[in-house]
Parts: structure tokens; C-alpha cells; sequence
């Protein structure tokens, strides 16, 4: 996507984590904030090329909204999202990085 264009196609990234995610790894994710941003999905899944697929985690930042909601996909079916953050961590043009940890029933998430 173009720096200052927000109306280029977005071009997701997919990568592996080797080996799988087992309980107690941890995950780094860091990226830069777009200068006009709206928002972006962060989704970790088992099998990107399956439409039904579950889905471990997706992280869902909203710029307009001012807002982090995490949910998850087991089974065909959506649990209730978490939406509760002390405050708005993302900020254009600055850096981020988001903490992740595996649990064994569970993920911890610190955006």
C-alpha cells in the first residue's frame, strides 16, 4: 500500500508459524499505523485456504470506533467478543507492537 494512499487494495500478509502454536510461545507483532488510518484485522488461523476454518484469534482495531475487539471461531461458531481496553493504543504514523502468549485453553492478549 502507497504511504499516503488509503485506497490501495490491501495486500494481507500470511505466514506460518513453524512448528505450530503450542502453549507458553509467545508472538511479537509490530507494524507502523497508515497516516489516515480506519482500521486492520489481525486473524490467526489454522488453514488459511479453508473458508471454515477455525479461527484462534482475531484482533479487529478500529480507528473511528476508537476500538480493540478480540474474538474467536471454534467449530463454525463466533464466541463473544471482548471489547474492554483501559485506553486506545494505536496512534497514526507511530509505531506498534502487539504481545501475544499462548495459553493451554486460552490466549492472553496485551494490544
Amino acid at each position: 500500500m502507497a504511504d499516503n494512499d488509503n485506497t490501495s487494495p490491501v495486500k494481507p500478509f500470511v505466514g506460518q508459524i513453524k512448528g505450530g502454536l503450542k502453549p507458553s510461545m509467545k508472538m511479537t507483532i509490530m507494524g507502523i499505523v497508515h497516516s489516515k488510518p480506519d482500521r486492520f484485522v489481525l486473524t490467526l488461523i489454522s488453514n488459511p485456504s479453508e473458508p471454515e476454518t477455525d479461527i484462534g484469534l482475531e484482533v479487529t482495531v478500529s480507528f473511528r470506533e476508537r476500538s480493540v475487539v478480540r474474538n474467536a471461531k471454534v467449530s463454525g461458531k463466533w464466541g463473544k467478543e471482548e471489547k474492554n481496553i483501559p485506553y486506545f493504543p494505536f496512534t497514526p504514523m507511530q509505531h506498534f507492537k502487539i504481545l501475544l502468549r499462548s495459553h493451554v485453553s486460552d490466549y492472553m492478549k496485551k494490544p
